[in-house]
């Protein structure tokens, strides 16, 4: 009799269950500015200023109480205003200085509001916890109203499924819960094609589809649908918002401890290619965005003690030639120098467990000569090697030139050096998942290296051009 009642209940239930109606206006009235600001506006390194809009309201706070607003930018906050609450807990802050489109935090006393800010005014009264009352400031608004909007929908995803496992012998309760997480996923399916279309200055929605996969699911949900590389489409490196995000760190983080290591690459393997992959992406088509994003990726690689990714990041940081913000590039270069291992002017690491091309084991350590990096299976080097070649025999047959592959099987490696006369052939079997290439950070080839006759490494590169010009080829 109970479990009947029960049953009855649940059915009311369901037919009660009609998710909140979708409604996204993609053209808000509060201003186009927020719309179709152009991305070269939006950059973090020559965003427009907010200089002179404020931040106004009351907070449950004592008159006197030190007030912050801080962005999410670099070096995990940046305070771009100070003041103090007056009478009532009533307050005004102005940024003093430049400040960019996206999430803040307005602080005080260990509490504190996240905000989204689009540029114009907000005011707002804080009453405690997650109770905010905005008056003004609809970006604000509307980010609440859509996260809760998904956080919602994906509860009653979760609920409607459970009871499709639970009470799976009752055709009847099971029919209604089928249809009501039909209703449910076609909301949740609208919802996200706005996300998706959204134009690339939508500060809102640009926000939110970086915090998609996240929202209202937990670990166990996410850990069968993302996968190495997924981290890149969360990224949408398009829209600033995500630059300004207080939690980007946070989610390479839970991101990284979502999978595991697959039998082919360590976690620290897979940490590294996945830091090289997204370094390549905005090297070739947003290098206005290197430096911030350089730095989120360091916060969330130092807190998973990814030395070989930090390593990484050192080299490419040290490598590229000075930016527009002087000061945020010194002070990532002086966070990063500690990770520093292969670069120039170091010693050159031993090269272990190679093969020769009779099949003998040797050990190599680096001096005197040049060192090439690649693999058989490499379109580039194919295309390289053989012009090296050339120049070497014209320009500096006397050179000592040594070859390491890291083909995993001998076949390709043999056929490929068979017209490489006059060169020191060896190979790695264990390929770019071995010890040499982490020690090189060998995560993509080929890679030339120049030592001195004391194992000092002259310079690195990373193309025949580049090699040429330093040798004078």
């Amino acid at each position: 009799m109970r479990l009947s009642y029960f049953r009855i209940s649940i059915r009311q239930s369901l037919m009660k269950m009609k998710p909140n109606r979708l409604c996204i206006n993609l053209q808000p009235i509060y201003g186009l500015t927020v719309l179709i600001l152009p991305l070269f506006l939006l950059v973090f390194v020559c965003t427009t200023s907010l200089k002179g809009q404020s931040l106004r309201g009351t907070l449950k706070a004592e008159p006197g109480t030190e007030l912050l607003l801080v962005g999410f930018t670099v070096n995990e906050l940046d305070t771009v205003a100070k003041g103090s609450a007056g009478m009532g807990g009533s307050f005004m802050l102005t940024p003093t200085a430049l400040t960019y489109h996206g999430m803040y935090r307005l602080m005080w006393k260990g509490e504190g509001v996240d905000l989204v800010w689009d540029g114009g005014n907000i005011q707002f009264t804080h009453f405690g916890g997650d109770s905010v009352e905005v008056r003004e400031g609809i970006a604000w608004k509307e980010y609440r109203r859509l996260t809760r909007m998904l956080g919602e929908l994906r509860r009653k995803e979760q609920l409607l499924r459970r009871l499709l496992t639970d009470f799976a012998d009752d055709k009847g309760l099971a029919a209604e819960a089928g249809r009501s997480l039909q209703r449910v996923a076609a909301r949740t399916d609208s919802l996200k094609q706005a996300v998706d279309r959204a134009p690339a200055g939508d500060l809102v929605l640009g926000m939110l589809r970086f915090e998609w996969p996240f929202i209202g699911r937990g670990k166990e949900d996410l850990e069968a649908e993302l996968k190495p590389g997924r981290y890149l489409s969360l990224l949408s490196l398009d829209d600033s918002s995500a630059l300004h995000h207080p939690h980007l760190s946070r989610h390479i983080v839970e991101y990284f401890g979502m999978y595991e290591p697959t039998e082919e690459a360590s976690e620290d393997l897979q940490a590294l290619l996945f830091m090289n992959s997204i370094l390549e992406k905005l090297e070739r088509s947003h290098p206005a965005y290197f430096y911030p994003v350089s730095d989120f990726l360091r916060m969330g690689m130092e807190s998973m003690n990814r030395a070989g990714a930090l390593q990484l990041l050192a080299m490419k940081v040290s490598a590229r030639e000075a930016c527009d913000n002087p000061e945020l590039e010194q002070r990532l270069k002086g966070q990063l120098n500690r990770y520093l291992a292969v670069l120039p002017g170091m010693k050159a690491p031993d090269l272990d467990s190679l093969y020769t091309t009779d099949g003998r084991y040797s050990l190599l350590k680096p001096s005197g000569g040049l060192y090439i990096f690649w693999r058989s299976g490499c379109s580039h080097c194919l295309e390289q090697l053989p012009v090296i070649m050339e120049r070497w025999k014209s320009k500096s047959p006397q050179l000592k030139v040594t070859t390491i592959s890291l083909d995993t099987a001998p076949e390709g490696w043999l056929k490929a050096i068979g017209g490489w006369q006059g060169w020191t052939h060896l190979r790695d079997p264990a390929g770019q998942l071995g010890t040499n290439a982490a020690n090189y950070l060998l995560v993509a080839t080929p890679v030339y290296m120049w030592v001195d006759p004391s194992g000092t490494i002259i310079d690195i590169f990373r193309s025949e051009s580049q090699l040429f010009t330093k040798m004078g080829w």
